[in-house]
């Protein structure tokens, strides 16, 4: 089984349990503690997901990290992935558990690169247009891609929207060469 599906089945139960007792946004907020708590302090991350560090020393430290921020749900969670080794799961179970929570929730998540980091004004207009027009609420993943050299792309499921710079300097490109292949054939 792949590492996708096993952290696909660890987000669907923990899923189901947020749904019966009526908490999903709760645990959404305690997985994002969580992913921003191991985001800050690599050293933390490193240490956890460190193979030689006993089980035992590694749920202390979740404990004392975690104990009075997340509830009991997220502390089972987090001892379950360190005693099945599975520690280094938990960014997949957190992006698995927000897909399964959007879907429920009706929200549509639009991956966007850009050229260049974008100011929380853009973001928000990116999201409101995107909003509009897909009618209903869009979450935004966002990715700096220095290549796109200008613009943005945007995936949202199987629909992609290329606006990026590369992309009309390359439709330029391709458009001179057949123009130019289209002269040099009508002068034969």
């Amino acid at each position: 089984m792949s590492n996708r599906a096993v952290a696909r089945r660890y987000a669907q139960a923990l899923f189901e349990l947020g749904r019966e007792q009526e908490i999903l946004a709760a645990l959404a907020e305690e997985l994002r503690v969580v992913q921003r708590t191991l985001e800050d302090n690599p050293t933390l991350r490193a240490r956890l997901e460190h193979p030689r560090v006993p089980a035992r020393e590694k749920i202390a430290l979740l404990e004392d990290v975690f104990a009075d921020r997340v509830s009991a749900h997220i502390m089972n969670l987090l001892r379950l992935l360190v005693e099945k080794h599975r520690e280094g799961y938990f960014d997949a179970i957190n992006e698995a558990f927000n897909q399964l929570y959007d879907e429920a929730r009706g929200v549509a998540v639009a991956r966007v690169r850009v050229a260049d980091e974008l100011d929380d004004a853009a973001l928000a207009a990116v999201r409101d247009q995107l909003g509009r027009t897909l009618g209903r609420e869009v979450r935004l993943q966002v990715e700096v891609d220095p290549s796109l050299i200008g613009g943005l792309v945007i995936q949202i499921g199987d629909r992609r929207i290329d606006a990026s710079l590369r992309r009309k300097l390359r439709s330029l490109r391709d458009h001179i060469v057949q123009e130019g292949a289209n002269v040099g054939v009508s002068q034969a």
